[in-house]
């Protein structure tokens, strides 16, 4: 607990590891309210992944499915910020961070083709 406080405190004091918390925060505040705003709950199938190789492969009916996106890259800032805690490299820890923000940046990608694909 000791050290996530210390962390917290030089994160809050470096702008170099503020920038990117805060960014990847701001990101993931944007996929939330994309995610809540346009994708409104009906009864229409939402088609949430497909790729290449096998076409649709994952889609749902509830609309509450989505947002496991958002979810699962607040957890990846999390534990990257948590993982930066138990490191003592400041350039590791800076690359933790900008990862986090690059999985912020990746799911907001996702989550807009989930909305254009939904609104037409």
């Amino acid at each position: 607990m000791m050290k996530i406080k210390i962390f917290f405190k030089e994160c809050i004091s470096d702008p170099r590891l503020s920038t990117p918390l805060v960014l990847a925060l701001f990101l993931n505040a944007i996929i939330w309210g994309l995610s809540a705003w346009r994708l409104k709950a009906s009864g229409s199938w939402l088609i949430l992944h497909y790729n290449v190789y096998f076409g649709i492969d994952w889609i749902s009916q509830q609309n509450f499915e989505v947002f496991y996106y958002p979810l699962g890259a607040l957890l990846i800032t999390l534990l990257n910020f948590l993982a930066g805690t138990l490191i003592l490299s400041g350039g590791l820890k800076r690359w933790l961070l900008w990862t986090s923000v690059l999985a912020q940046f990746l799911v907001l990608l996702n989550v807009i083709m989930i909305v254009i694909n939904y609104a037409s």
